[in-house]
């Protein structure tokens, strides 16, 4: 057996001998041309690679669905405030759901729960497709929809998360997650515009339906894939018991702790600034609603950006200061874009933000997935995405602040309280430097 058959998955102490089970040698031949892209070369697993081409579809798939249902509500009720509603019913799920979502994703296969929240998410999409089609759905439908959806995805995150490690070695981590973010934002630059574009000339309906087709992507690669049967907790633990391991799993380790607590604080400080974009375009840099999809696309494609030059690194060394210089990098740049009155200096400060915010989320996530074995890596997901949905209260906090003080002022004082307590976990935990 040559070093390249052997290939394996490391955990903890564990070797599951994935390549043997998953790659024939002509299809490794026919794939070998990746070793030549460091982006790329977590998808010199079969596995993986099928996810991630799922994904592509899947996610933008997403995207068209939430622009679809938006325009409908929209156009059929003028109401912006039922427009938040549609958002906050599928945001909701997730913070009332992602613990338990978490030991799920502990207990069952990952793979086949999967299959299960994007099946139920494609019948989901079919359904309101179907409805706008032949002119029955009404406002609740589409609440309705978003509160399933909401449900879907609060199970789908944790288990999606926490099948990466089971596809890759472990030195090729930080390169699939960055490969997963990069399929995220890119699809969240192309799905709206072709959605806008579906919409007008297929209509809402038509739109939904090619979201439906997008999704049926991941189904099949879910199918085809062959991996070991994932990691389940003991079945005698009873669903509290089980959450509770998974805190006493987070707050075991300092350092996931100080991560899960560093997302927490970006995220309900940080991440408000795009509620504000509007403000900024109509009233601080008076570029109007064109300038706000400049200002919006700037962001998306600094995620882009910030996704594949991570992904590029492949098993960087220095994770940990790599992280600080993110997390500054982002801070600063977002005081900076606060203080900008000028519209291509803001353009491009909004790319940094961009590129440096996203770099920080896939770093603090990957070295957290590195950090807990694999029994407990869906539950400590799920506290990641808990504190990920978090925004909102941010958003809702930080809105009145600029009510009061204007939104540049408003954005300022969270970009600094980012910045402060960023260098205070580094302060606190120095070893945070030498992490990688």
């Amino acid at each position: 057996m040559t070093r390249g058959e052997s290939c394996s998955l490391e955990r903890k102490g564990s070797e599951v001998p994935l390549e043997l089970l998953t790659r024939p040698g002509a299809l490794r031949r026919r794939t070998a041309w990746l070793a030549s892209f460091p982006a790329l070369a977590s998808l010199q697993n079969r596995e993986f690679r099928l996810l991630w081409l799922g994904l592509i579809g899947a996610f933008l798939g997403s995207w068209m669905q939430q622009v679809a249902m938006g325009w409908w509500v929209f156009d059929k009720a003028h109401s912006a405030f039922l427009l938040g509603l549609v958002n906050a019913s599928g945001a909701l799920p997730m913070l009332l759901l992602s613990l338990v979502a978490g030991v799920a994703a502990d207990r069952l296969d990952r793979r086949r729960l999967l299959m299960i929240t994007r099946s139920v998410q494609l019948v989901v999409v079919l359904t309101l497709a179907t409805l706008i089609a032949f002119d029955w759905a009404t406002v609740w439908h589409v609440l309705a929809i978003s509160l399933v959806s909401g449900v879907v995805f609060a199970f789908d995150i944790p288990a999606r998360q926490s099948l990466v490690p089971m596809l890759v070695e472990r030195h090729q981590l930080m390169n699939a997650m960055a490969l997963n973010s990069a399929v995220w934002n890119g699809s969240q630059i192309l799905g709206p515009a072709v959605a806008g574009n579906l919409v007008g000339f297929v209509g809402t309906a038509g739109c939904l339906f090619m979201a439906a087709c997008l999704s049926l992507g991941i189904i099949v690669a879910l199918m085809m894939m062959r991996i070991p049967e994932g990691v389940q907790t003991a079945r005698g633990d009873s669903l509290l018991g089980s959450i509770k391991d998974g805190l006493k799993t987070v707050r075991a380790d300092e350092l996931v702790m100080s991560m899960i607590a560093a997302s927490a604080v970006i995220v309900i400080f940080g991440m408000p600034y795009a509620v504000f974009m509007p403000v900024f375009a109509g009233d601080v840099l008076n570029v109007g609603a064109s300038g706000l999809g400049f200002l919006m696309a700037a962001t998306g494609v600094g995620a882009l950006i910030g996704a594949l030059g991570l992904a590029s690194l492949g098993d960087y060394e220095h994770k940990g200061i790599l992280l600080l210089a993110m997390g500054i990098t982002f801070s600063v740049a977002l005081i900076s874009f606060s203080a900008s009155r000028w519209f291509p200096l803001s353009l491009g400060l909004l790319t940094v933000v961009g590129m440096s915010g996203t770099s920080a989320s896939t770093i603090m996530t990957t070295f957290v997935l590195s950090r807990v074995e694999a029994e407990f890596q869906g539950r400590v997901m799920s506290v990641l995405m808990l504190a990920f949905g978090l925004q909102p209260v941010g958003s809702i906090m930080f809105g009145g602040m600029a009510n009061m003080l204007g939104a540049p002022l408003a954005v300022a004082a969270g970009a600094t309280i980012c910045l402060v307590f960023i260098a205070g976990v580094f302060l606190r935990r120095p070893s945070l430097i030498n992490a990688g």
